[in-house]
């Protein structure tokens, strides 16, 4: 028995050393909390631990049912290092088990810097050349019954260690829940594999929805109808068949209200004809950036500039991610199922500014051959769209076949735009977005470093770099700005399409605020400088979210009324309802955030062992998937509108 037992025991170290070298080869740190031995470490990881414990007790058993069993077992443990492979990739490179986001907007990996697959790839075949030459010459002197038993211990212990919940003190399951709902962890206590499938599970329900428009929306449910009954009272109101229809009535925002000359009261600027720029930055959440954090000093020097002639709202988050859900969500005040669909007519800010006499256009950094950021802006109302290499062509730059243009050429190719509006009569709206903010991206030309201040000296790190060339040329943008005749007649928005992603590069410089969590999820910046308004001012949107940035939009621009599917309201409205803060989504999940201690969680992706449902959380959450149905049954919008 020992002699047989002896091959498997070797085997199963391989296994474990294998494990073990993919994920210290890509520099993975366990944030555990303090004053955890290694005991409570084991527990915190219970079900990646579970995993490896079932695979090895299945590879073992294999072992023993002769060539065709051998090959099934070498099999199992390719297949789960090829998995482990992918999800210790993914955690090297954002900080998380591989999410479905990622998948959706695969078509986005050539824009990025990815050296460390070079060497992580090198790694995982180091390993499955192991486990083969391993299984090669040790498997064939199996015994079955050594096989059977270790394999039974193996998987005991594994479901033990998976249902620790049933047999571990409660104060120690609760704890291990507030922790990772805290945001803190680097590693949930979820399952590699489970996670794998998972995402791989939501990834075909995205594509399912992404390809088929639904001929009716879904039934509503009880939650969701009483919720409708007691909040959304516009509801049906125009047009029972586009139920979101409703007509929103916009007052001037306080801090544009004038004194009259005998500063007896007020007067209304109902002034329309002020032109707009908005500057959607790639992922910057609020608190990276001055005047929002001064972490950072001298990182956003010249956005700190902008803000002391700016209105700076404050506690702002966005309400979905990724690029596409952010910029359409924000641009249609809805939480968009994923990337705008092609056959659902929307109503959205490019349609509100087009029907009052705007010529609309958008620029972003990429190639439109490469991405769909073009149908995308397309659906919103936008006339014109510049993508990098009409911008390269704008503005003499060499652009050499590259995917994206840099920060520096956008803004250059803004300010052509703007020299280009100089002597039109007519109104416009120009909005950007730019890339080399992005998560894993390298900047395209060698740039100075971010290195902190002298009594906080930091090292390089791309995720301030980026930050702090994007401030740069932004601040260029400005100084131009401010001495053209546009600085008269045009507002300038600064806002982000969502928060920073939670990479695990980012993670290390946000991880010790008390209110940051570790999701896709934050505050992002909203600086409007208005030319009605001299000086700075500070409004606290109070948990306000991005699906009321186009509502709020319209607001400043001083339209008085329109009729629209959206979901939000302006941020600077006095009648606020507030039925949509503290809310957000990812086209799979709606997260809620606790007010108390800005943690957010989702109805879904609690554990079962600690499970709270809120009867409102679930009335919301019911409702917005009722809203997504709409969306995927064409009954946001009606083109020519019908009012019943």
């Amino acid at each position: 028995m020992s002699n047989a037992i002896f091959p498997l025991c070797r085997f199963f170290t391989v296994l474990a050393f294998g494990f073990l070298l993919i994920f210290t080869s890509l520099s993975i740190n366990f944030d555990w909390p303090n004053d955890v031995g290694y005991f409570k470490q084991l527990i915190y990881l219970n079900r990646l631990v579970s995993d490896f414990l079932q695979v090895a007790g299945a590879v073992i058993l294999f072992c023993a049912f002769g060539t065709i069993g051998r090959i099934v077992a070498i099999l199992i443990s390719l297949v789960f290092s090829i998995i482990y492979f992918v999800q210790s990739l993914s955690y090297s490179f954002i900080g998380s088990y591989l999410p479905a986001i990622a998948l959706e907007n695969a078509d986005h990996v050539d824009f990025l810097n990815l050296d460390n697959i070079v060497f992580s790839g090198f790694v995982w075949i180091v390993f499955a050349w192991l486990i083969f030459k391993l299984a090669k010459n040790t498997l064939p002197k199996v015994n079955w019954k050594a096989s059977l038993i270790l394999s039974l211990v193996l998987i005991i212990a594994s479901t033990l260690i998976k249902n620790d919940a049933r047999w571990l003190d409660r104060q120690i399951v609760k704890d291990r829940f507030n922790f990772y709902n805290s945001g803190r962890a680097g590693v949930k206590h979820k399952s590699p594999i489970g996670e794998f499938i998972r995402t791989y599970n939501d990834y075909l329900s995205y594509l399912k929805k992404q390809r088929f428009v639904r001929e009716r929306p879904d039934k509503l449910s009880e939650n969701a109808a009483d919720f409708i009954y007691e909040n959304v009272h516009y509801f049906g109101q125009h047009n029972p068949d586009y139920p979101l229809l409703r007509t929103l009535e916009f007052e001037t925002p306080k801090f544009l209200e004038k004194q009259t000359d005998s500063g007896q009261g007020k007067t209304h600027n109902r002034d329309h004809d002020k032109n707009i720029i908005i500057i959607f930055s790639e992922g910057i959440s609020a608190r990276l950036i001055e005047p929002y954090n001064d972490r950072f000093p001298g990182l956003t020097p010249n956005i700190l500039d902008f803000s002391k002639s700016a209105i700076r709202v404050t506690d702002y988050q966005n309400h979905s991610y990724a690029t596409y859900r952010g910029l359409g969500g924000q641009l249609c005040s809805i939480f968009p199922v994923g990337r705008l669909y092609q056959k659902v007519n929307y109503y959205c800010l490019g349609h509100v500014l087009q029907e009052r006499g705007y010529r609309t256009r958008f620029m972003v950094s990429q190639d439109l051959q490469k991405t769909d950021l073009d149908a995308l802006f397309e659906k919103v109302g936008i006339q014109n769209i510049d993508g990098a290499n009409s911008i390269a062509k704008l503005t003499n730059y060499s652009h050499d076949n590259k995917s994206i243009v840099p920060d520096r050429v956008l803004f250059e190719g803004l300010i052509e735009r703007l020299k280009q509006e100089q002597d039109s009569d007519s109104k416009f709206m120009i909005g950007i977005y730019n890339f080399e903010t992005h998560t894993g991206v390298k900047l395209l030309e060698k740039t100075q470093s971010y290195l902190g201040s002298p009594n906080n000296p930091l090292k390089p790190n791309d995720v301030l770099d980026t930050v702090f060339n994007f401030d740069r040329e932004f601040g260029k943008f400005w100084e131009y700005f401010k001495k053209s005749n546009h600085y008269q007649d045009t507002i300038v928005v600064l806002t982000s399409d969502h928060a920073t992603f939670p990479s695990k590069e980012y993670v290390k410089l946000v991880k010790d605020d008390p209110d940051y969590s570790r999701l896709f999820i934050d505050k992002i910046p909203l600086l409007i400088y208005h030319p009605d308004r001299s000086g700075s001012i500070t409004i606290d949107a109070d948990s306000a979210t991005s699906i009321d940035f186009t509502p709020s939009i319209i607001n400043i621009l001083q339209i008085p009324k329109v009729m629209a599917p959206f979901l939000g309201e302006s941020i600077f409205s006095d009648n606020r309802k507030k039925l949509f803060v503290d809310i957000a989504g990812d086209g799979s999940k709606i997260w809620f955030r606790d007010p108390t201690n800005t943690s957010w969680s989702s109805i879904a992706d609690q554990p079962n062992e600690n499970r709270d449902i809120n009867s409102d959380k679930l009335a919301r959450q019911q409702f917005l998937k009722y809203a997504e149905s709409l969306e995927r049954s064409n009954r946001l919008w009606i083109t020519p509108l019908k009012v019943k």
